[in-house]
């Protein structure tokens, strides 16, 4: 999903550039696979070099990178960094994980899912989705909130 790089924090590419290189070693944190390295579409596996070796050959004979990948079936690694709580102003570093482009859309799976069924701001509209009223209290006209409902994270 695209961001805006407005709402992250002043230093972010500094914060971001710390994740990546230092403490991520430019392997995502997750699968491993190595930064601008190239993997199998539709897995986390590393391309085998014959199938690096094929890319090349077609770029080298006039092809473009990125149609020549999708002919030979590979993709190119992109790290990105994720917030583990998708809470943009959380910067705490153990809040950060280095993800390549494929576990980066796997870890925000459900989030993307209600944000694009409930719309940008679900998380703040949540809290007041369900008001119960038990039925001992129903005669007093007592209304009890009920605390938001959990959120899952899979990885």
């Amino acid at each position: 999903m695209p961001f805006d790089i407005r709402q992250y924090h002043p230093k972010w590419k500094l914060i971001r550039k710390l994740i990546k290189e230092n403490r991520a070693k430019g392997k995502c944190e997750h699968c491993g696979l190595v930064h601008n390295s190239y993997a199998m579409r539709g897995g986390f596996a590393p391309a085998p070099a014959f199938i690096v070796a094929r890319l090349y050959g077609l770029v080298k004979d006039g092809f473009k990178e990125i149609e020549a990948r999708k002919l030979v079936g590979i993709a190119k690694v992109v790290l990105t960094v994720a917030h583990l709580d998708h809470d943009i102003t959380n910067n705490s570093f153990s809040n950060l994980k280095c993800l390549c482009q494929r576990c980066h859309l796997q870890h925000d799976k459900a989030d993307n899912w209600n944000r694009r069924r409930y719309g940008k701001d679900y998380k703040d509209k949540q809290e007041v989705l369900f008001i119960i009223v038990p039925k001992s209290n129903k005669k007093k006209g007592k209304v009890v909130e009920m605390p938001p409902p959990h959120t899952h994270h899979y990885a």
